[in-house]
């Protein structure tokens, strides 16, 4: 191949991976949608029975008068079980750099024999931005539910105490 056939198919390359790219990146998702997808997938869990749900991060903070209520394994089997049904009122975060949170009620249910439910005020739902590649070149992120916590207010307004 003579230099100026390579440096048409070089051209031609160039030309083909910069069209992919801007096409990506003028493409890419805004934070918010990002949150979104993650709390998405987070709430499908828990209705799936699958680790990662909102309640298994919700558990590490389930205590009554400073005790825990069930460990790690308990929380997964009660998931996997009852497969409960959460939904989460406010889904717009408060994005700040690579952190967001939500603050919002949190509505559980769970069918059965008995169908049960119960509203959680004041739950705080935390991200954290991941930043990653795409294709192993392109540069990405993408947001991961960290944390669920709630006041111990709300847990004694939920329970009755």
């Amino acid at each position: 191949m003579n230099s100026k056939a390579k440096f048409g198919v070089s051209l031609i390359g160039i030309g083909l991976g910069a069209t992919v790219l801007i096409g990506y990146l003028g493409t890419r998702k805004t934070d918010q949608e990002l949150i979104q997808e993650a709390l998405n997938a987070a709430i499908a869990a828990g209705r799936e029975g699958r680790p990662g749900s909102v309640l298994e991060h919700l558990s590490a903070s389930f205590e009554i008068n400073g005790q825990s209520i069930m460990n790690r394994e308990q929380v997964a089997r009660f998931i996997h079980d009852n497969k409960p049904n959460v939904e989460v009122e406010t889904k717009v975060a408060q994005v700040s750099g690579d952190f967001a949170f939500i603050l919002t009620p949190v509505r559980l249910s769970m069918a059965g024999p008995i169908n049960l439910g119960s509203t959680i005020p004041d739950v705080r739902i935390e991200f954290q931005k991941e930043h990653t590649t795409k294709f192993l070149l392109i540069p990405d992120r993408q947001w991961r539910l960290t944390k669920v916590s709630v006041p111990i207010e709300s847990w004694s307004q939920m329970m009755g105490f």
